[in-house]
């Protein structure tokens, strides 16, 4: 199911898999209707146990089982992620993980900040957050990612 929040495309591609990006650059992948989204009192939408929600900052909150994992909000031209602790990025293959999530982006490379990481958010952009927690359900989102992409989304 795709949204949009702030003029970012939000699309739910699957259980505890949403893709972020500018109209441009997302790719709607799927049709996955088990989501939620609701404008109030906060803009959110929750794919199982993965939720954005707006927050009081201007960004929107990743949250996992209900606690924040991490923030996204929008610097200029970047996108900047922070985790909600002290955890640092990891790099992971084609992802970057903390926290039981993960970032993979379609785009182009993370860059390493003070603040967290950031990607240059210039046309087209897409980053797809994938809930775990575990490492191997990560692994299996992120292949299913690949194949979706590799095949232009789902049909029918």
């Amino acid at each position: 199911m795709r949204t949009t929040w702030n003029g970012i495309t939000i699309d739910a591609v699957d259980y505890e898999l949403i893709t972020l990006g500018s109209a441009a650059g997302a790719k709607e992948l799927g049709s996955f209707s088990d989501v939620h989204i609701s404008a109030r009192p906060v803009w959110r939408i929750v794919a199982g146990y993965l939720m954005l929600a707006s927050d009081e900052a201007g960004g929107l909150g990743i949250f996992s089982h209900g606690r924040q994992a991490a923030s996204v909000s929008l610097h200029g031209d970047h996108v900047v992620f922070q985790t909600a602790d002290a955890r640092r990025w990891q790099p992971r293959g084609d992802s970057v993980r903390a926290a039981g999530i993960a970032l993979a982006s379609a785009s182009a490379p993370f860059e390493a900040a003070d603040d967290g990481i950031r990607l240059r958010a210039v046309e087209p952009w897409e980053v797809s957050i994938v809930h775990g927690p575990a490492e191997q359900k990560i692994d299996a989102r992120i292949e299913l990612l690949a194949s979706l992409r590799r095949v232009g989304g789902r049909r029918g």
